[in-house]
């Protein structure tokens, strides 16, 4: 969520360490282990025809206690108008 609109100035209200502070402003600023994430990342990817990709992501940040997950398909149209067809 973003705190500013357009008419007022956004700025930090000074050094945090708290590194959920984007739940209260806009704006934080602190030294490097603000942005330091001890999480990690998985990916997965499936490919059940030539012309088509499934793609599975989750990610984890320790800190923040956040689990992102996502999930993508890719098609290669030009594959597919070439052929005319998606299982060829």
């Amino acid at each position: 969520m973003f705190r500013c609109t357009s008419g007022t100035k956004c700025s930090s209200a000074g050094k945090t360490t708290n590194r959920k502070n984007y739940l209260d402003a806009s704006v934080s600023s602190g030294d490097a282990s603000l942005t330091r994430d001890n999480g990690f990342n998985a990916s997965m990817e499936f490919k059940p025809m030539k012309t088509i990709d499934l793609e599975l992501d989750y990610s984890r940040s320790v800190p923040l206690r956040l689990n992102t997950f996502s999930f993508g398909i890719s098609l290669d149209v030009g594959a597919v108008l070439r052929r005319g067809s998606l299982t060829k």
